[in-house]
């Protein structure tokens, strides 16, 4: 069956291995269909605080740290919106500051946003002029607009959220059923995963190598950067230098002719070489190159892996609260505790503070969170919306319940420690607290609209018209059909495609509503060998429950 996200053939990973697993109602049959077939499929504009849409060419789009009269003693600040296809935030703010000549970090944003999409957001530079700006704005793939001065640079998540209009194509449901599966989402919510896009693209685990950083194993890390994907693909055209790159580094260590044979274009690649020799001529150990040359990557670029990795074992444990205790609040269960003033909504880790000068994640100090009781569970004042887990780090509180222990086993299991306080300190020249984060475990979207559409098959035609735009682009719909689609249909029936347009707070995945809302994927079960649709998620034919996602080696079966 296919995979309800067409994108997802960039990843190495599964749902699975990131701890994705759980439906919020897993007895309700998904519409089917197929997001991301086409960029223009996938719609994203960013929301300011003051529910503003950030749209490109739009004088009126302004975050609440714009000026417009005078500046502020903290000068240097200009803001902009930026408008892009086919590539991600990150690789447009490497594009940038080649171009303008700047630091990595003299850039910052609220958030990032997919490439294989058409998205709109804000961003934040310090030290160049409106001249510079305007003069490099001669990029393919995104395009520039609206520059205006700012008062500070921006924070990841200190925005409303995103607006999002999504094509769903090939939807298997009839108009009755879709209508009671939105309805669903809109009063049951989905489960508040991080999506795959969190954990990184192509054959980069994002997660794995936040994992290495807090074992401060470099050496693997740096193979973990330069290994090329499935090595039985080394036959294909343009990926024959990268492995040969790969086996000059991986079996004699020479960076020198690795970085000789690595095709230019593998940018991230090639920069880890460049260091890798650098360091190496220094005469310096084998462990300490390593170290110099991972410390090299950008601070935003190294905390978004040591965030993957924590959002991996909080999606984790979603899954074993949920799969333990159902989707409704028990003793122990953590919510915010209302009777406290100005206690924070941390929707994501990407609400984290990535201040350059002192790092630490957006705090919610304990007395903020409140255990709930018996009596509460009994007043009914709680529901499944208000229930919050931790990420693991610093002196986050912890369920008191059975998902206490099974947090500090994960992490004794995977990391050989119980808690996370302190990661490595020459990060910045001195010790980088990870202070406690909290996710809502569950989330509903706002403002939701759809409609379904019916799309004709021309036979005859050199193009199907089943996978033409429904929404054209006049700045970049250019560049996004140049995207070959990312899936086809054999047959010559008409296409029954789901229009969707909503909202989300910051921090909550699109494509995890999506999930909950085509349940297309299907896994083998271990219990009875066959094959189950999402909605059989709990138990198979035979009454056995599903495995359990967590398996230590004193598991029994």
């Amino acid at each position: 069956m296919t995979d309800f996200d067409a994108t997802c053939r960039f990843s190495s990973l599964g749902p699975q291995d990131v701890g994705i697993s759980q439906f919020a109602d897993p007895r309700l049959v998904g519409i089917g269909g197929i997001i991301k077939c086409i960029p223009s499929d996938f719609v994203v504009q960013e929301v300011s605080k003051q529910k503003i849409v950030s749209a490109h060419g739009d004088p009126e789009n302004s975050a609440d740290n714009t000026v417009k009269a005078h500046r502020s003693d903290e000068a240097g600040y200009l803001q902009f919106t930026l408008h892009k296809t086919m590539i991600d935030t990150f690789e447009v703010i490497s594009e940038l500051s080649t171009a303008l000549d700047i630091s990595f970090s003299s850039f910052s944003v609220f958030g990032l946003k997919d490439s294989f999409a058409i998205t709109t957001q804000e961003i934040a530079v310090y030290g160049v002029s409106e001249d510079e700006l305007k003069e490099v704005n001669q990029f393919d793939k995104f395009v520039i607009s609206n520059i205006r001065e700012a008062r500070a640079p921006q924070r990841p998540g200190q925005h409303y959220g995103n607006k999002f209009t999504i094509v769903v194509r090939d939807i298997t449901a009839d108009h009755d059923h879709a209508r009671l599966a939105i309805t669903s989402i809109e009063q049951n919510g989905f489960i508040n995963y991080l999506g795959m896009q969190r954990f990184g693209k192509g054959s980069s685990e994002t997660e794995l190598m936040g994992r290495l950083l807090l074992m401060q194993d470099y050496i693997v890390a740096v193979d973990t950067l330069l290994k090329p994907p499935n090595t039985d693909e080394r036959h294909v055209k343009g990926l024959r230098a990268w492995y040969l790159a790969w086996e000059a580094w991986s079996h004699a260590r020479d960076a020198t002719t690795a970085r000789n044979i690595m095709p230019k274009s593998k940018r991230q690649e090639c920069d880890i070489l460049d260091h890798l020799v650098f360091f190496g001529k220094k005469g310096l150990p084998l462990q300490e190159v390593c170290r110099k040359t991972v410390l090299s990557i950008p601070l935003q670029k190294r905390m978004l892996m040591v965030h993957a990795y924590f959002g991996k074992i909080w999606n984790v444990m979603a899954s074993e609260r949920l799969r333990m205790y159902g989707n409704d609040p028990v003793v122990g269960d953590l919510v915010y505790d209302d009777d406290v003033e100005d206690s924070t909504d941390v929707n994501d880790i990407e609400s984290s503070d990535t201040e350059m000068d002192e790092f630490s994640w957006t705090w919610n100090s304990r007395n903020k969170i409140k255990v709930l009781s018996a009596e509460d569970i009994e007043s009914k004042r709680y529901t499944r919306f208000d229930l919050i887990l931790p990420f693991p780090a610093g002196d986050a509180a912890y369920p008191n319940n059975e998902m206490s222990n099974l947090y500090r086993m994960y992490l004794s299991y995977d990391l050989g420690v119980s808690q996370i306080h302190f990661i490595e300190r020459s990060w910045h020249g001195s010790q980088l607290f990870l202070r406690p984060v909290y996710r809502h475990l569950f989330s509903k979207p706002e403002d939701l609209t759809w409609n379904i559409l019916s799309i004709p098959c021309h036979e005859g035609s050199h193009e199907d018209a089943r996978l033409r735009p429904i929404h054209h682009d006049p700045v970049l719909g250019e560049m996004a059909s140049k995207a070959a689609p990312l899936a086809s249909f054999t047959d010559m029936e008409a296409l029954r495609v789901l229009e969707l347009k909503f909202t989300l707070k910051s921090g909550q995945y699109a494509t995890m509503m999506l999930r909950e809302l085509i349940k297309n994927r299907r896994g083998t079960c271990l219990s009875c060998a066959e094959t189950h649709a999402a909605d059989d998620n709990y138990q198979c034919k035979n009454g056995k429950k599903k495995r359990k996602h967590i398996r230590f080696d004193s598991d029994e079966d």
